[in-house]
C-alpha cells in the first residue's frame, strides 16, 4: 500500500493539522475542553488527519525517525474512528496539548531534511 504522492506533503498535512489544533485550544483551559464537545470533535478530526498521514508516511520509502511512536499515532485514527466513545476526552486533551508539541518539532525537522 505504498503512495505515489510526496512524503513531504503528507508531513505538511500532519503539520497543518497540528497549527488547526493550536489554534482551536489556544487559550483554552483543560476544563473548558472537556465541557466543550465543538472543541473535542474539531480536535479529533485534527487528530484523524495526523493518524491518516502518519499511515501513509509509514507505507512510504522515507525513514521516520524512532523518537516519536509512529505506530501509536496511526493506532490512535482507529480509535478514534472505530472506538467512538472509547477514547476519554482527557487523553485527547493530553495528546493535543502534550504529544504534539514533540511530534510536531520532529516533522519540522524532517521536512528540513528531505
Amino acid at each position: 500500500m505504498s503512495s505515489k504522492r510526496d512524503p513531504k506533503l503528507w508531513i505538511g498535512d500532519i503539520l497543518d493539522s497540528i497549527q488547526e489544533i493550536e489554534d482551536t485550544i489556544q487559550n483554552v483551559e483543560a476544563d473548558n475542553f472537556l465541557e466543550n464537545h465543538v472543541l473535542i470533535n474539531a480536535v479529533s478530526y485534527a487528530l484523524l488527519k495526523i493518524t491518516e498521514a502518519t499511515k501513509h508516511l509509514l507505507h512510504s520509502d522515507i525513514e521516520l525517525p524512532s523518537n516519536e511512536p509512529w505506530t501509536d499515532i496511526y493506532s490512535l485514527g482507529n480509535q478514534l474512528r472505530h472506538g467512538y466513545f472509547g477514547i476519554e476526552h482527557d487523553q485527547i486533551w493530553h495528546i493535543a496539548t502534550q504529544d504534539l508539541p514533540s511530534v510536531k518539532t520532529t516533522c519540522e525537522a524532517l521536512l528540513k531534511k528531505l
